[in-house]
């Protein structure tokens, strides 16, 4: 009688085995598909980051050659000083500056009333 349970014992041990062996096999297929998949769409990051940097406007012959019109061309150079002379003073300086600060006070104070009128309301009363 003990050698038909150790046979079957045995055998169960084997079939286990086995199927840890099938499932261990699966695992390590799947891990290497993951990773396949993983490096496929890394790649494909990689090369839209490399292609969106190379292909930007200040990079590349364009924004050389751009650079050398402006250094060979007085004309141009004069425009562009001009320009940004008249960009400086519009936008930064003191009168400029201090009405930007005014404004961004003005709207921090009037949230602030909006903010402390619905308060008084939702809490029924007034105070002086």
């Amino acid at each position: 009688m003990r050698l038909p349970r150790t046979a079957a014992i045995l055998v169960l041990l084997a079939l286990w085995a086995a199927l840890a062996a099938w499932q261990y096999h699966e695992y390590r297929h799947e891990a290497d598909t993951a990773r396949a998949t993983l490096r496929r769409q890394a790649d494909a990051v990689q090369n839209a980051l490399v292609g969106g940097i190379r292909s930007h406007r200040r990079l590349g012959p364009f924004f050389e050659e751009q650079i050398l019109r402006v250094l060979e061309d007085p004309s141009e150079r004069a425009r562009l000083a001009k320009a940004g002379r008249a960009r400086v003073l519009s936008h930064h300086t003191w009168p400029s500056a201090m009405h930007r600060l005014d404004h961004s006070i003005e709207r921090c104070i009037s949230a602030f009333e909006v903010k402390e009128k619905s308060r008084v309301l939702r809490e029924g009363h007034v105070t002086s």
